[in-house]
Formats: structure tokens, sequence, C-alpha cells
């Protein structure tokens, strides 16, 4: 959760807010928001897409983009996701999503 908010923070994109749903957690998510300088949005556990939909009824902006807590930002994230949208003129754009570094697990691939 730190790493994610610690990137959210750094974002090259001009002008945007932070929302962060805790959706019923109990590892002091809430206080992770508050050292960042970003609003918690305190909800009863609902599951992803409950979470999700609560955060984008209380947007002011006129584009919302979804991160999870065990992902992080690269610092022009949201600027290319709003290119995207904008030059597709799309509803909707995605990318990759990138574990955090210390999170990543070495995989072994087995062949026939």
């Amino acid at each position: 959760m730190e790493e994610c908010l610690r990137s959210l923070a750094h974002l090259t994109y001009p002008r945007y807010e932070v929302i962060v749903v805790d959706d019923g957690s109990t590892d002091g998510t809430h206080a992770f928001a508050a050292q960042y300088g970003m609003r918690c949005l305190r909800v009863p556990n609902g599951g992803l897409s409950k979470g999700a939909q609560s955060g984008y009824r209380r947007r002011p902006w006129r584009i919302v983009a979804f991160i999870d807590a065990d992902a992080y930002a690269d610092s022009d994230w949201l600027y290319y996701l709003v290119t995207a949208l904008e030059g597709a003129r799309a509803a909707a754009v995605g990318g990759p999503n990138l574990s955090p570094p210390r999170d990543w697990v070495r995989c072994s691939v087995w062949g026939s």
C-alpha cells in the first residue's frame, strides 16, 4: 500500500486527486492515506467493484483512473492514460499492471 501511495504522490500529471477507498481493511489504510495527504473514503467491506464504485461516486473530475493497492504507478502513468483516452475518444482505456519490485517472485518454467 505504501509503495502504491508513494508512486501516486509523484505523478507528473498537472492536476489530479487521489481518493483512497478503504474497503473495511484492518491494516491502517487510512493512516497511510493521511501520511501522503490523500483523502480516504472508509466504506464497509463489499469487495473490489463496490469499493471502486464508492470512490467513483465521490469524484469531482470527469476522468477517473483506478489502481490496486498492490501495484504502483510509473510517474507518467496518468499522463499516458489520459492521452490514450482522449486521443482515441474512448470511454475507457487500460494498460499493463506492474507489481512493486520487492514483490516479484522467481518463477521456473517447466517444459515437456
